[in-house]
C-alpha cells in the first residue's frame, strides 16, 4: 500500500507563518489467527513559506498479539510530524478519552513527534485487568523551549457481580519535563466506577475520580503547577426500542 499526504496549516494573525506537512511512504499489513500488524514507513517534510526542513524519517507501527486465551499485548509506536490539534487527535485514537488532567503546551508551531506505548489486557471468568506504559517526546520546530518528554503508566482493573453489577478502579501516574527548565510536571489519578443494569434497556453509572499534579520544585518567574480535583457524575442512560 502506497500513499502519498499533504496537509495545509494556515494560521492567521498568530506570530508564524502557515506550513505544510508531507508525507510519501508504503505500508504493509499482516494478519493471522493470534497476531496482526501495521506498518507505515517512508519519509516526511515540513515546509514554511520562506524555508524548507530535511525530510526526515517516517514510521507508524502497531501490533497485536493474543499471548493465551485471557493475555493480549498491543504496541504501538511512531515518529513524526504534528502540531497540537493533530497531536490531541491521535492521543484520543491511542488511548481513548478519559476524564484526567494533565498538562499542556498549546503552540502555533509543528513539531516532531516520537512515541511508543504498550499495554498488556487479562480478561479471564468476571475479572479483567490492563495495564499500559506510554512515552513519547517532542521536538518544536520553532519554539524548541517547548520540547517536552512525557510517560505515564496506567492500571485498570474491573469486577463483575452478577449480570446487573460490575466496578472498575483506575489509576494513572505521569510525568512530563521541558526543555526550558529542569523541573519535573507530575500527574496522578485514582478512580472508581459502578455499573448498574436496572432492566435490559436501562442502566445507571456512577463514577468517582480523584486527580492531582504537582511540580518537584520551582522556578523563579512562573507561577506554581499543583491542583487538587475531585469530580463525581451519576448518569442514567435508557435505550430506545429494540
Amino acid at each position: 500500500i502506497g500513499r502519498i499526504k499533504i496537509d495545509h496549516v494556515g494560521l492567521s494573525q498568530m506570530a508564524f507563518n502557515s506550513y505544510d506537512f508531507n508525507e510519501t511512504g508504503l505500508g504493509f499489513s499482516l494478519k493471522t489467527a493470534k497476531t496482526s500488524l501495521n506498518i507505515f514507513a517512508g519519509k516526511t517534510g515540513l515546509k514554511y513559506p520562506k524555508e524548507s526542513r530535511s525530510p526526515g524519517t517516517l514510521l507508524r507501527a502497531d501490533a497485536a498479539r493474543n499471548l493465551g486465551k485471557s493475555i493480549s499485548l498491543v504496541v504501538n509506536a511512531g515518529v513524526n510530524y504534528e502540531d497540537s490539534g493533530s497531536n490531541f487527535v491521535l492521543s484520543q485514537n491511542l488511548f481513548g478519552v478519559d476524564s484526567g488532567s494533565t498538562a499542556q503546551a498549546l503552540t502555533n508551531d509543528a513539531f516532531k513527534f516520537h512515541y511508543a506505548n504498550a499495554s498488556m489486557n487479562y480478561v479471564a471468568n468476571e475479572n479483567n485487568l490492563s495495564v499500559g506504559l506510554n512515552l513519547n517526546r517532542t521536538y518544536h520546530s520553532i519554539n524548541s523551549q517547548f520540547d517536552d518528554e512525557r510517560r505515564s503508566l496506567s492500571i485498570k482493573w474491573g469486577h463483575r457481580f452478577s449480570q446487573r453489577i460490575s466496578v472498575t478502579f483506575g489509576s494513572r501516574f505521569s510525568s512530563q519535563k521541558y526543555n526550558f527548565s529542569s523541573i519535573t510536571y507530575s500527574d496522578k489519578s485514582l478512580s472508581a466506577a459502578l455499573n448498574w443494569s436496572l432492566s435490559q434497556y436501562a442502566n445507571v453509572n456512577l463514577n468517582i475520580t480523584k486527580n492531582r499534579g504537582a511540580q518537584d520544585e520551582l522556578l523563579q518567574g512562573l507561577r506554581s503547577y499543583k491542583y487538587n480535583e475531585s469530580v463525581v457524575s451519576l448518569g442514567l442512560m435508557y435505550r430506545l426500542g429494540h
